[in-house]
Protein backbone atom coordinates (compact mmCIF):
# COMPACT_ATOMS: atom_id res chain seq x y z
CA UNK A 1 0.00 0.00 0.00
CA UNK A 2 1.33 3.44 -0.92
CA UNK A 3 1.83 6.35 1.41
CA UNK A 4 -0.49 9.24 0.61
CA UNK A 5 -1.20 12.50 2.43
CA UNK A 6 -4.85 11.46 2.80
CA UNK A 7 -3.88 8.17 4.39
CA UNK A 8 -1.40 9.82 6.77
CA UNK A 9 -4.04 12.39 7.72
CA UNK A 10 -6.68 9.71 8.36
CA UNK A 11 -4.30 7.58 10.44
CA UNK A 12 -3.16 10.57 12.51
CA UNK A 13 -6.76 11.70 12.99
CA UNK A 14 -7.80 8.24 14.20
CA UNK A 15 -4.82 8.04 16.54
CA UNK A 16 -5.47 11.53 17.91
CA UNK A 17 -9.15 10.72 18.45
CA UNK A 18 -8.28 7.54 20.31
CA UNK A 19 -5.76 9.28 22.56
CA UNK A 20 -7.11 12.84 22.56
CA UNK A 21 -6.79 13.54 26.28
CA UNK A 22 -3.27 12.12 26.50
CA UNK A 23 -2.18 14.00 23.37
CA UNK A 24 -3.65 17.25 24.73
CA UNK A 25 -1.82 16.80 28.06
CA UNK A 26 1.50 16.14 26.33
CA UNK A 27 1.12 19.13 24.02
CA UNK A 28 0.18 21.42 26.93
CA UNK A 29 3.09 20.12 29.00
CA UNK A 30 5.57 20.73 26.17
CA UNK A 31 4.20 24.22 25.58
CA UNK A 32 4.43 25.05 29.30
CA UNK A 33 8.08 23.97 29.22
CA UNK A 34 8.74 26.29 26.27
CA UNK A 35 7.07 29.13 28.16
CA UNK A 36 9.28 28.59 31.19
CA UNK A 37 12.56 27.96 29.38
CA UNK A 38 12.24 30.65 26.72
CA UNK A 39 10.50 33.21 28.95
CA UNK A 40 8.57 34.63 26.00
CA UNK A 41 4.86 35.22 25.45
CA UNK A 42 2.82 32.29 24.17
CA UNK A 43 2.11 33.90 20.80
CA UNK A 44 5.85 34.40 20.16
CA UNK A 45 6.59 30.78 21.05
CA UNK A 46 3.81 29.57 18.75
CA UNK A 47 5.28 31.68 15.95
CA UNK A 48 8.78 30.32 16.61
CA UNK A 49 7.49 26.74 16.51
CA UNK A 50 5.64 27.38 13.24
CA UNK A 51 8.76 28.95 11.69
CA UNK A 52 10.91 26.04 12.87
CA UNK A 53 8.52 23.46 11.41
CA UNK A 54 8.34 25.37 8.13
CA UNK A 55 12.12 25.53 7.86
CA UNK A 56 12.36 21.79 8.56
CA UNK A 57 9.86 21.02 5.81
CA UNK A 58 11.60 23.32 3.34
CA UNK A 59 15.00 21.68 3.91
CA UNK A 60 15.07 19.13 1.11
CA UNK A 61 17.62 16.33 1.43
CA UNK A 62 19.55 14.96 -1.53
CA UNK A 63 16.80 12.93 -3.20
CA UNK A 64 19.33 10.91 -5.20
CA UNK A 65 20.73 9.63 -1.93
CA UNK A 66 17.37 9.45 -0.11
CA UNK A 67 14.69 8.90 -2.79
CA UNK A 68 12.25 7.55 -0.18
CA UNK A 69 11.94 11.09 1.22
CA UNK A 70 10.61 12.56 -2.03
CA UNK A 71 7.06 13.30 -0.78
CA UNK A 72 7.83 13.47 2.94
CA UNK A 73 6.96 17.17 3.48
CA UNK A 74 3.41 16.63 2.18
CA UNK A 75 3.05 13.48 4.30
CA UNK A 76 4.25 15.22 7.45
CA UNK A 77 1.97 18.20 6.88
CA UNK A 78 -0.99 15.82 6.47
CA UNK A 79 -0.06 14.00 9.66
CA UNK A 80 0.22 17.26 11.62
CA UNK A 81 -3.19 18.38 10.31
CA UNK A 82 -4.62 15.04 11.45
CA UNK A 83 -3.41 15.59 14.98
Amino acid sequence: MFWTPARWYDEARAQASATAEDLRKKANHAFELYLRVLAKPADEIAELLQEFNSSRLETVPDLKEYPELRDMPALLEARWRGW
